[in-house]
């Protein structure tokens, strides 16, 4: 074997073990942020969920809206607002163990991040700006995550009018 085989050789396989390396050190950030993600919304269902037992009012409104579609017996339901997945203790009670909670976001967000590192075009840098475009008003939705967050640490907030897009 000449030595220029033997480098280039040795080369693919030292780049072959750093891609490797780098691909178990993705999956176990992964890991440690869905670990971290799961962790806060079980503080946000603990802390919504006391709220709520205390004031019956979420309570009332869940069954308000969701009756009708329980004794439709559907066996799934896609909780498609932004705020659903906080009452998803909430709504799942009411629902019953027979039918499925799906929270669309986060399905989309793993979707992304497939199709983004799939194409080559996930960032691979740590971390980034957040901007937030809501269709209420800015400070209340700043309030609202400082109140679930403990102090809102986000991006710019821009309200914008959500039937323009």
């Amino acid at each position: 074997m000449s030595s220029k085989t033997y480098w280039e050789k040795r080369e693919a396989e030292a780049l072959k073990h750093y891609l490797q390396e780098e691909q178990e050190y993705q999956a176990q950030l992964r890991a440690i942020y869905q670990n971290m993600l799961d962790a806060a919304q079980k503080e946000i269902d603990a802390f919504y969920g006391r709220y709520a037992d205390k004031e019956q009012i979420t309570r009332l409104v869940i069954a308000q809206y969701l009756t009708e579609i329980r004794e439709a017996g559907v066996d799934t339901l896609i909780l498609g607002c932004t705020h659903y997945p906080l009452l998803k203790t909430m709504i799942g009670e009411f629902m019953g163990r027979n039918v499925v909670l799906v929270d669309p976001a986060k399905t989309a967000a793993h979707h992304l991040e497939r199709i983004l590192s799939e194409r080559g075009l996930k960032g691979n840098h740590p971390a980034g700006e957040a901007h937030f475009y809501v269709s209420d008003v800015p400070d209340s939705f700043a309030q609202t995550a400082d109140l679930f967050l403990g102090e809102y640490k986000g991006g710019p907030i821009e309200q914008i009018a959500i039937e323009t897009y």
